[in-house]
């Protein structure tokens, strides 16, 4: 996985997009904000989920935050977790990371041996590594 620290990973994530070509070569596809929800906070909403948004563009869909449910949200939103071409974390509260390792690891399972870039505030690497230091027993050798 592809890790870079920012503290203001919005801007980042624009830039990355414009500089990497991703914008401009599916400029003539759909490209809107899915919001994935965003009941905010820690407590528990028992009909919302945290927070966590897509930018869909094209076929690519970037993350912005990973609250507890986003793969069932990109379900129902119709996207799937091999579209994923980045995420992004907004900064480092549970309710805006909590999926993150759930994230990466169902991006290698269904098939993506590329790594997904990620990209965050300081400490974006350490709680990766972290998760997937954590979840080493389920990666086959």
């Amino acid at each position: 996985m592809k890790l870079r620290s920012s503290s203001n990973a919005r801007l980042l994530c624009v830039l990355l997009l414009f500089a990497s070509g991703a914008w401009a070569a599916t400029a003539a596809e759909a490209t809107y904000w899915q919001t994935l929800d965003t009941a905010g906070g820690p407590p528990q909403h028992a009909a919302r989920y945290p927070i966590a948004n897509a930018l869909v563009v094209g076929d690519a869909v970037y993350l912005f935050d990973v609250g507890n449910g986003v793969l069932r949200q990109l379900d129902a939103a119709g996207l799937r977790v091999d579209q994923l071409h980045g995420v992004f974390l907004t900064h480092h509260h549970l309710d805006h990371n909590a999926d993150l390792g759930v994230v990466l690891l169902s991006h290698w399972t269904f098939g993506n041996a590329v790594p997904i870039p990620l990209i965050g505030p300081p400490g974006t690497a350490v709680l990766a590594n972290g998760l997937m230091t954590a979840n080493a027993p389920t990666i086959p050798a």
